[in-house]
């Protein structure tokens, strides 16, 4: 028998409701909304964990976190991902200011 929803499942819903916004976020590349999103996601996650769920309802709360922390790996792909590409650049660029230095350098 489901109980009626607590304040705990709203903060849960919403906890789910930020994370696959933050996901949304992250694969547009919108890393200062993408920040202040987690920002609240972690207010509300540390809310949820200063009480425990009911015991009718903690089998349902850990297939939700569990779900969420695959949410997580999935961000954490995607930023490991787009950190790897803003160093390729960041590379390319210093190796094309390198190649501009030195033949400047051998004009003069």
């Amino acid at each position: 028998m489901r109980t009626a929803p607590t304040s705990q499942d709203a903060t849960l819903e919403t906890i789910i409701a930020l994370s696959r916004e933050l996901l949304s976020l992250v694969e547009s590349d919108q890393w200062s909304k993408a920040a202040s999103i987690e920002a609240e996601r972690q207010v509300n996650i540390k809310e949820y964990l200063s009480t425990s769920p009911a015991d009718q309802d903690l089998e349902r709360h850990q297939q939700v976190f569990k779900a969420l922390l695959d949410l997580n790996g999935t961000v954490m792909s995607l930023l490991r991902e787009r950190r790897q590409d803003l160093v390729r650049d960041l590379r390319s660029a210093e190796q094309g200011r390198a190649a501009v230095r030195a033949y400047t350098g051998n004009r003069e």
